[in-house]
């Protein structure tokens, strides 16, 4: 059996498995993918040191990968559709590189090959993954992470409540390995490996989602875009980094008319 927490959330069809992003769970979807259950078996994810999954003694994107890799080998047994949200997305799209077989077709959705768009704030983040892990740790607890004035926090509060979204904040934040939010942190926010040349090895039917205002990864899904064959880009309106939430029918209906394409052939 795999070792990572997953939920079968039911629904008719192939199966579609979604895949959260840094600090966050199997929760950033659980409330929006009803309109999703006609078409499609929806699988929710916890990725390792995340939500209900198990903790490792280190985290790197490779790992995440291997440990859905199992996954899908080991509970899916068959292709599948997958999405992956930000650090999501970094997680599956090697999965579709080198294992295509596993992958009937892909969206990657506010994510990067390369790396994020850089700004006068990921110079600040850079300097602080630069330290050791304790340093790290100690700085991230004191919310060296937390950015001020959020607009799409507001977006979120209108579209469920304030506080709906504090309790998906606390359930995510209490369920995260502390190394993992380090150990990624650093990955995610300085300099990680790039795959975006690989990317260009993609078979699978692919769209790449991105909210309008979601400027540190506008670049990087346009690059996306132009390297994987018949890639399909998809701008959500108004959102910024988690338009499943912000914007929750018009993600639902992007995804729709992804896996409309995919059925037709």
């Amino acid at each position: 059996m795999s070792g990572l927490a997953w939920h079968d959330m039911g629904g008719s069809g192939p199966t579609f498995v979604l895949v959260h992003g840094y600090t966050g769970s199997s929760e950033d979807f659980r409330s929006v993918i009803e309109p999703l259950r006609s078409v499609r078996r929806i699988v929710l994810v916890d990725q390792l040191g995340h939500g209900d999954s198990p903790r490792a003694a280190r985290y790197t994107f490779d790992g995440l990968s291997r440990s859905v890799i199992e996954f899908l080998l080991t509970e899916i047994g068959e292709p599948v559709d997958i999405l992956g949200h930000s650090m999501g997305g970094r997680t599956v799209l090697p999965i579709a590189v080198h294992h295509g077989q596993l992958v009937r077709s892909l969206v990657l959705m506010d994510t990067w090959g390369d790396n994020p768009d850089r700004d006068e704030r990921s110079a600040e983040l850079e300097s602080l993954f630069a330290q050791s892990d304790d340093a790290v740790a100690t700085a991230l607890e004191s919310g060296a992470l937390d950015v001020g004035h959020n607009p799409e926090h507001e977006l979120h509060v209108d579209e469920w409540s304030e506080e709906w979204v504090d309790q998906r904040l606390a359930h995510n934040s209490d369920r995260l390995d502390p190394r993992a939010r380090v150990q990624l942190g650093r990955l995610v926010f300085c300099e990680g490996p790039s795959v975006l040349a690989e990317a260009s090895r993609i078979s699978a039917p692919t769209t790449v989602l991105v909210g309008e205002f979601d400027d540190p990864f506008i670049g990087p899904s346009q690059r996306l875009t132009d390297h994987i064959p018949n890639a399909r880009q998809v701008v959500i309106p108004g959102a910024y980094h988690s338009p499943q939430l912000s914007h929750p029918t018009v993600w639902a209906e992007a995804l729709l008319d992804h896996l409309a394409i995919v059925d037709a052939g």
